[in-house]
């Protein structure tokens, strides 16, 4: 069977997004597996419907939710023209908005997991629990190996419910963000993190007391803005397309 699936690139952080939903768990992993071996700058695969009625489903290879492949997913339903749309997201567990700007940036909204509360938890780490993604922010100059750290750090905090756990380093404007998803078991030190940035959001908007936005500098050198209001939670900027494919 082939696949067409295109690569987009949204601030650095990779994304092949296939042409039609796989709903075998196995069989998603073996075209994850399959796209990251003949594409190695490759951070995260994702499965798009059609769009119908304004409206589609993104299925990413571990069921995980990603702020950023959402964004690719509208500029790529939207083949690029303004407009919004709703896409449901993390294994089927929400719909959010998403779409692209009359200046040409995507977009999408951050779903949050209302069964669970920020905290602090082990070593200072901050927890901020998104739909489908757990970020832990921790307030460091960026380790050398950060990889390694982030894996000893997710191995200590998992309480195994999360679909997928992100460690994200910040200092001033800077993030640094490692991922892991529980059931493709990959663990990428990405080159950008929607969530992450969105996680970090978050925390400022809770912090303050009052809406922010904020534009924070990805590793790849781009930036992604985040805005955290009481109404909404979202992430933008923009995304150029890398090229089309069978697999």
């Amino acid at each position: 069977m082939s696949l067409t699936y295109k690569i987009w690139n949204p601030a650095g952080n990779i994304t092949a997004l296939v042409d039609g939903l796989i709903w075998d768990l196995d069989e998603r992993k073996r075209v994850n597996d399959a796209i990251m071996a003949e594409h190695p700058e490759v951070e995260q695969v994702g499965f798009l419907s059609e769009l119908k009625n304004s409206s589609a489903e993104l299925l990413m290879a571990g069921g995980e939710f990603c702020g950023n492949a959402s964004r690719c997913a509208a500029m790529s339903l939207l083949d690029g023209h303004a407009g919004e749309l709703r896409l449901t997201v993390a294994d089927g567990a929400a719909e959010v908005a998403c779409g692209v700007s009359e200046d040409g940036e995507a977009w999408s909204e951050i779903p949050l997991d209302s069964d669970k509360e920020m905290r602090k938890r082990l070593g200072g780490a901050v927890e901020v629990p998104l739909l489908g993604i757990t970020h832990f922010l921790v307030f460091e100059e960026f380790p050398e190996n950060a990889k390694e750290a982030a894996w000893k750090l997710i191995q200590k905090l998992d309480d195994g419910r999360t679909l997928s756990l992100g460690v994200t380093w910040v200092w001033g404007n800077s993030i640094l963000p490692v991922v892991w998803v529980r059931a493709i078991d990959s663990l990428f030190l990405e080159n950008a993190c929607g969530s992450g940035t969105a996680a970090l959001g978050l925390y400022e908007k809770l912090r303050a007391g009052k809406d922010v936005a904020l534009e924070l500098l990805q590793p790849s050198g781009d930036k992604i803005g985040v805005q955290a209001t009481d109404e909404t939670l979202r992430i933008a900027g923009t995304i150029t397309l890398s090229g089309s494919f069978v697999v």
